[in-house]
């Protein structure tokens, strides 16, 4: 016969994963720049698609920073 105790009926709580959106910005950041620069470097003429791709890069390339403070301070609060 087994006896309950209060740490046997309590719930098991998974944990979020920590840092996913982060890695994946940088990850994608890491694999998209390269050829966005070169990209850049044989195209004589900046052309509508090249502004769209610099601009998904910048836009990348500002949201792995921004993550991390977040969980910078997220963490020391």
């Amino acid at each position: 016969m087994s006896h309950a105790t209060a740490i046997d009926s309590e719930p098991i709580r998974a944990e979020p994963v920590r840092g996913g959106w982060g890695r994946l910005l940088a990850a994608l950041y890491l694999l998209y720049a390269p050829a966005i620069a070169l990209m850049a470097l044989f195209t004589s003429a900046p052309t509508e698609r090249t502004a769209c791709l610099l601009t998904a890069t910048i836009v990348i390339g500002a949201c792995v920073p921004v993550y991390a403070l977040c969980e910078l301070v997220r963490r020391r609060v």
